[in-house]
């Protein structure tokens, strides 16, 4: 059935899953499949039947309760999705679709202050998100920026440019490595030891940096 599925032959997979199903009524993961697949499909009654065995079958799984209460709030019964929407959020609370989906069945329900802090929360994660990603792709941008400099053989400016991307992206060890592999290149070695040393001890071992270590020391040992 699964790889009926993921081959687009979703009706040979939902008689699959189904057959799975009536083979062993206690495998919530046939139900689980069955009812997404008839979901993704053309959707029946049954789907909303499927889907709520496997969330009755797996009390601990965030898709049979999410995609359980997504097809109760598809069918026009928001209070009934409340309960289901509300184990999935409680199970994966980072899960920005299930919170989003549980913020529209409250309002639906008339629990507008809570639907309302729910769906505050989504937007607030979404502009996080966003901020996150732009603030990477700057960094990456100034972190390539900085590479055009050094292959041009202007280390002062890559120096620069490789400094700006750590400041924005602290975490990433490649933008520390460059500067101080800058470093190394213009000769500020006493600077490079440090820098080379505060990146061995974000990533223990780098070899590159390691190497380029043992060329600082003998260029300025302690």
């Amino acid at each position: 059935g699964k790889a009926l599925a993921q081959g687009g032959e979703l009706e040979a997979a939902i008689s699959d899953f189904e057959a799975a199903a009536s083979l062993q009524p206690t495998f919530g993961a046939a139900y689980l499949e069955w009812g997404r697949s008839l979901a993704e499909g053309t959707g029946s009654a049954t789907t909303e039947t499927a889907l709520r065995k496997a969330a009755n079958l797996m009390p601990d799984s965030f898709e049979a309760h999410y995609l359980y209460g997504s097809q109760l709030l598809r069918n026009g019964n928001p209070s009934a999705a409340v309960d289901s929407l509300r184990r999935a959020n409680g199970l994966a609370p980072s899960d920005r679709a299930a919170a989003y989906a549980l913020g529209r069945a409250l309002r639906a329900v008339g629990k507008a202050d809570e639907a309302r802090q729910i769906l505050a929360g989504v937007a607030e994660a979404s502009s996080r998100r966003a901020l996150n990603e732009a603030q990477i792709n700057e960094a990456g941008r100034l972190n390539n920026l900085g590479l055009d400099a050094q292959s041009a053989g202007d280390f002062e400016l890559a120096l620069r440019r490789y400094e700006a991307a750590a400041t924005i992206a602290p975490e990433n060890i490649d933008f520390h490595r460059n500067a101080a592999l800058a470093l190394c290149h213009l000769g500020r070695w006493h600077e490079a030891k440090a820098r080379l040393r505060k990146v061995l001890r974000m990533a223990p071992g780098d070899v590159d940096t390691t190497k380029a270590l043992y060329i600082a020391l003998d260029n300025a040992p302690d």
